[in-house]
């Protein structure tokens, strides 16, 4: 009988030709060979699967599974979780490739400290989106070393990619935690999921995985997008979260790290990355909506502070603003400003010769010196 693997590596793969015989290379050659490779065919139109099945005819640790149809990264990603069986589990995207002492690594490392999850560091090889460099350096960068406690604060400033960690099925299965089907950006919802659970984090500085920034992968198709918003499924993830949260009944307690940390982020996500009116109004859509069914009339305060900040960027948010329904007014006057949410001024500025009054919230006094401010006509 053969041994059960100590870690399941799930290669979700969908027309990646160019780039798959890399990835699997690097997957067979790990040094910790007691895994198994667990390959998620989406029914791409390209020969991948024909490089990944000569892997297959001479490694028996692959294991192949076809979708029935191209179903998106989300439910593939799921598949392959239902058809692994490992202790540990570890994702590798199809156009990257892991250093190939990774898995050894990452499983020493969980197993030695006794955590629920373990990060580590990438080297970044940009095709495409160079542009991207230093903000990919900030968010990418292993800004610990050693063994954590997980907090809400860990949380939010551990990037949410799943390739850079080691995850334990006892939690995903414990818990019920799915990727989100049928949209994009499902990694960072994923761990988010996860991290509700974890309570102990360990990080590697090691760079062990190698991250390429192609033309044509997700990321690239985001900052590139045309005729399909596709920056509105981060809002899609931000209610899938929502309701998982509701769900296990953690609605109460994590109510403020919901609102403050994933629905605005994700809206602030969806805004920087709509190319055109038509998609930013889509956006204000989707938001309006949810807050109505899910906020009523009353919304903890950092969302009104993180929204006001939001709304004070740059006059290119005042044109959602318009279109929002009720849920923000802006009344604009010669001497001043003033900004309703849900009926409530949270924003009013007064202005003057060489100086500014802000009362934020309507009652809190800062003056300042006079500055360029964004004022709109209503």
């Amino acid at each position: 009988m053969m041994r059960k693997p100590k870690i399941s590596v799930i290669v979700p793969i969908y027309n990646v030709e160019p780039y798959i015989d890399e990835c699997m290379r690097s997957l067979v050659t790990q040094t910790l060979h007691d895994i198994e490779i667990v390959c998620v065919d989406d029914c791409g139109t390209d020969k991948s699967m024909d490089i990944v099945r000569k892997y297959a005819d001479t490694d028996n640790r692959i294991k192949i599974i076809r979708n029935k149809q191209n179903s998106g990264i989300a439910t593939t990603r799921n598949v392959g979780l239902d058809n692994s069986d490992a202790e540990y589990i570890m994702f590798c995207d199809p156009d990257d490739w892991f250093d190939v002492n990774m898995c050894k690594k990452m499983y020493d490392t969980i197993t030695r400290d006794k955590t629920d999850i373990v990060m580590c560091g990438a080297n970044i090889f940009y095709e495409s989106d160079v542009s991207h460099k230093k903000s990919d350096n900030g968010y990418l960068r292993v800004k610990h070393s050693g063994v954590f406690d997980v907090t809400e604060y860990m949380t939010y400033t551990t990037p949410g990619v799943l390739w850079n960690k080691i995850f334990k099925r006892s939690i995903i299965s414990g818990y019920g935690i799915r990727f989100p089907d049928g949209l994009k950006y499902e990694d960072v919802c994923f761990f988010n999921m996860y991290m509700l659970w974890a309570k102990k984090m360990s990080f590697i500085t090691d760079k062990l995985y190698n991250y390429r920034r192609r033309a044509g992968s997700i990321m690239n198709q985001t900052f590139q997008q045309k005729s399909i918003n596709h920056a509105i499924d981060g809002m899609g993830t931000a209610t899938w979260y929502y309701n998982y949260i509701k769900s296990h009944g953690l609605l109460d307690s994590k109510k403020i790290y919901f609102w403050r940390n994933v629905f605005i982020n994700n809206f602030y996500f969806a805004l920087d990355n709509a190319s055109n009116p038509t998609y930013r109004r889509e956006i204000f859509d989707y938001a309006i909506d949810f807050i109505r069914t899910n906020a009523k009339s009353e919304l903890p305060k950092p969302i009104v502070k993180m929204l006001e900040m939001i709304l004070m960027r740059n006059d290119k948010m005042f044109h959602g603003v318009k279109y929002m329904g009720g849920i923000i007014r802006i009344k604009y006057y010669t001497t001043r400003l003033k900004i309703k949410l849900l009926g409530v001024p949270v924003w009013r500025v007064k202005y003057f010769d060489n100086r500014e009054r802000f009362d934020l919230f309507a009652f809190i006094p800062v003056w300042v010196r006079k500055s360029p401010m964004v004022r709109v006509n209503l």
